[in-house]
């Protein structure tokens, strides 16, 4: 009798385990008090943290073909991937709040606008998504357009022309002109010929010549080959000619023996640059963004107005002067030149402004979801 009561007590038991674990619900990652977020949408963003994790190991030239034994800031890549999806899923949630605390809403037009802009996305990759990872095409509207037009509309609302803290023409060009600098560019990728490329080209030309002797079309045809071939290799980029050139150039900007039209000239005949092509490229940047390379933010703040410096980055070689002109006005009465001065000069503001948001939710993390999947999982996505 008692091993009957003891064998129904293990089955109620066990009953109860399989009941629980089976009913345990997996289709939502965390919720605040008034939002959830499905594991679509999470899933969606590990993936985006996969992939701002293989750039940033690749930057500091860490292997990202295996994460598994990597590290990234400190912590393993599996483990950031993680917390940055959940930070991501979080400003999702604080931007929502933001958005429906200001009362703001999409017109007509905007919402079409938001639902072709996902129906084009979806087309190329929603397959992929939904077959492999289970990111339905909600989750993306959702995750992606969606949550970009919300943050929009709260910054604008915020710094806007009309917003609560609007800033200013007065004020952005008061930034634009601290912050901004005109800049010229040249750059050159080395390319170095090897002797394996010159012996099979050899033994094509041979060939050719055989199979060719008493075809005088073909010959002619070699012939004009082997002129364009010689026409191409006149002047090649290697990593020696390239720092001699582009330290002629900075030694003749810096010394005043040139002025930058003159500049221009020199690079246009030691390049074979046709007349009408303007081989400089200026560009009006703050070299404090933090969107810009660090390794050309810095060799930019290093020069002085109308002085030139060259760094490698990436393979490439970069020549830069700086304009010792006045930066001009912005033409702050272009939408989009203002729009992207004000997002220079508030961004931080407003990062910090949703962090603050977000440490004023209350969070619920459902670990049974997230834990299902592995944040490594889209490494044959990546290097596909």
């Amino acid at each position: 009798m008692r091993f009957i009561k003891k064998a129904m007590a293990m089955l109620c038991v066990s009953i109860f385990f399989v009941c629980t674990t089976a009913c345990v619900d997996k289709s939502w990652a965390i919720k605040s008090e008034t939002e959830t977020i499905s594991t679509g949408v999470y899933v969606f963003y590990l993936m985006q943290s996969y992939q701002e994790a293989t750039q940033k190991l690749v930057a500091e030239g860490k292997s990202a073909s295996d994460m598994s034994s990597e590290t990234i800031d400190g912590q393993s890549a599996a483990n950031w991937i993680v917390e940055n999806t959940i930070k991501m899923c979080k400003e999702l949630i604080a931007v929502e709040k933001e958005f429906n605390d200001l009362g703001l809403n999409f017109s007509e037009e905007e919402n079409s606008k938001n639902q072709e802009t996902t129906d084009k996305s979806w087309e190329s990759v929603g397959n992929l998504y939904e077959k492999n990872y289970g990111i339905n095409k909600d989750a993306v509207y959702r995750a992606s357009t969606v949550f970009a037009a919300k943050k929009e509309k709260v910054f604008q609302a915020i710094y806007g022309k009309d917003g609560t803290q609007a800033v200013s023409d007065d004020e952005l060009k008061d930034f634009y002109k601290s912050n901004y600098e005109t800049i010229c560019f040249y750059s050159k990728t080395p390319f170095e010929d090897t002797a394996e490329q010159s012996e099979t080209n050899n033994e094509s030309a041979e060939t050719n010549d055989s199979e060719s002797e008493n075809a005088d079309k073909t010959a002619e045809q070699n012939e004009s080959t082997e002129e364009s071939s010689k026409e191409e290799n006149k002047k090649v980029d290697t990593e020696e000619s390239i720092q001699k050139e582009f330290g002629e150039y900075v030694n003749a900007i810096n010394s005043g023996s040139q002025t930058l039209e003159q500049l221009r000239e020199t690079i246009k005949k030691n390049d074979s640059i046709s007349d009408d092509t303007d081989p400089l490229v200026e560009q009006v940047i703050n070299p404090n963004s933090e969107t810009m390379v660090p390794e050309v933010s810095e060799a930019i703040k290093a020069l002085s107005p109308g002085k030139a410096s060259y760094i490698k980055f990436n393979d490439i070689y970069l020549l830069l002067i700086k304009s010792s002109d006045a930066t001009k006005d912005p033409d702050l009465e272009n939408e989009t030149e203002r729009n992207n001065i004000l997002v220079d000069m508030k961004h931080k503001d407003f990062e910090n402004k949703i962090n603050e948001t977000i440490n004023n939710i209350n969070f619920k993390i459902n670990y049974n979801a997230v834990n299902q999947y592995n944040p490594l999982m889209f490494t044959h996505l990546i290097n596909a």
